[in-house]
C-alpha cells in the first residue's frame, strides 16, 4: 500500500522526552500498518537520544531512523536543516511534523486521519498546549491556548498568521512547489514555510479540538523561556503590519494601564473591561472545545502574567542577544 502520511520527528538531545512521545504515538499505530511511516532523524545529539530511538524502532517496522552529520548542508540552520533531509526521504502524500517533546492523546491519529481524508486544504495545523501542574506551566498553557485559538478563529476567516512546527501537516506536493525547507534559512522555519506556501496559493486550516490536542513541556527556567520567546520574535520584522500592531498593543498594555490609572480611574477601568470582554469569550470557546473547563478559574492570574510576559517579549525583540536553542547559538 502507498504511504499516505509521513510523520517527521527531528531530534536533538531529547533523551528526557522522546520515549514518552513515541509511546503515545506508537500505541495508535499497529505494526501491520502500511500507510504510515515515522521518520526520526538525529541532529548530532550529545546524549543517548539516538540509542533510545533505535531501541524503540527495533520493534516497530514503520519507524525509520537516521543520523544527520553536522557537515551536511551547513548553509541551512536549525530545525529547517533536519526537516529538509527528512522531507527528501519521506514517501507520504502528507508530511506531518512533530516535536520530540510532545505527548499525544489516544484519539490523536484517528482524528488526524479523519481531517486529512475530508480536507481539501494543503496545510492543516494541529493544536498543542503546555502540560504541567506548576503555576508556571498553567500560565504557559493558557497563553498557548489563547494564541492558538486566535489563529483558529482567524483561519475561519482565511486570514493567515503562522504555522506550528511542533504539530503541522503539509501536502508534500504543495511543500515541494515552494522549494521546501531548503529555501528556509531561519530558526522560525514553521512561520516561513507556512507563509511561502500560502503566498504560492496553498490553502490552510487550524484545528481546535480535544481529540487532536497534543501536550508539550513547559519552559522551566526564565532563561529558557527568554530564548524561546526571542526565537519566536526573530521574524517579527517580516510579519504583517496588523500583527506588529497587535503585538505592540499587548506589549505596551501594562504601561497603558498604569498611565491611565494615574490620570483617570474611569479610563483605567474602561481599558481593563475592554481587555476582559475581548479575551474571555476567546478563552471560553477554546477551553470548551478542548474540554479544559476548569482552567478558566486561572484567568485573573493569567491576566497579570500576560501583562508582564508581553512587555517582556517586546523588550526581548529590541534586546540584541543571540538565541540559544537545542544547545546551539544563533
Amino acid at each position: 500500500m502507498k504511504i499516505w502520511i509521513s510523520i517527521l520527528i527531528p531530534v536533538r538531545n531529547e533523551a528526557d522526552y522522546i520515549i514518552n512521545c513515541l509511546e503515545s504515538l506508537c500505541k495508535q499505530i499497529p505494526n501491520s500498518s502500511t500507510d504510515i511511516e515515522v521518520l526520526i532523524m538525529d541532529d548530532d545529539s550529545q546524549d543517548n537520544t539516538l540509542s533510545l530511538v533505535q531501541y524503540f524502532a527495533d520493534y516497530k517496522p514503520y519507524i525509520h531512523t537516521s543520523f544527520l552529520d553536522k557537515s551536511e548542508r551547513p548553509d541551512l540552520i536549525g530545525k529547517a536543516r533536519v526537516l529538509h533531509f527528512m522531507a527528501q526521504k519521506a514517501k507520504g502524500e502528507w508530511l506531518l511534523t512533530l516535536d520530540a517533546d510532545v505527548s499525544l492523546p489516544d484519539t490523536w491519529l484517528a482524528s488526524w486521519r479523519k481531517h486529512l481524508r475530508t480536507n481539501e486544504t494543503d496545510i492543516v495545523i494541529g493544536f498543542t498546549t503546555v502540560k504541567g501542574k506548576s503555576f508556571w506551566a498553567k500560565m504557559q498553557s493558557l497563553e498557548w491556548t489563547f494564541a492558538l485559538c486566535i489563529n483558529w478563529l482567524l483561519s475561519l476567516l482565511k486570514i493567515p498568521v503562522t504555522g506550528l512546527g511542533n504539530h503541522m501537516a503539509m501536502r508534500k506536493s504543495a511543500y515541494e512547489a515552494v522549494g521546501g525547507f531548503e529555501k528556509v534559512v531561519s530558526i522560525t522555519e514553521d512561520y516561513l514555510i507556512f507563509h511561502k506556501m500560502v503566498q504560492n496559493g496553498s490553502t490552510f486550516k487550524h484545528l481546535l479540538h480535544f481529540e487532536i490536542a497534543a501536550g508539550t513541556k513547559p519552559e522551566k527556567s526564565l532563561r529558557s523561556f527568554a530564548f524561546q520567546r526571542k526565537r519566536w520574535m526573530s521574524e517579527l520584522s517580516i510579519a504583517s503590519l496588523w500583527i506588529k500592531i497587535l503585538l505592540l498593543f499587548y506589549g505596551l498594555f501594562a504601561v497603558v494601564l498604569l498611565t491611565s490609572a494615574y490620570y483617570s480611574m474611569s479610563i483605567f477601568l474602561s481599558f481593563l473591561i475592554f481587555r476582559w470582554l475581548t479575551e474571555l469569550p476567546i478563552f471560553i470557546i477554546a477551553l470548551w472545545r478542548l474540554k479544559m473547563y476548569k482552567q478558566i478559574a486561572w484567568y485573573p492570574l493569567y491576566f497579570l502574567y500576560s501583562l508582564l510576559v508581553h512587555a517582556f517579549m517586546l523588550f526581548l525583540y529590541f534586546w540584541k542577544i543571540p538565541v540559544i536553542w537545542k544547545d546551539k547559538k544563533y
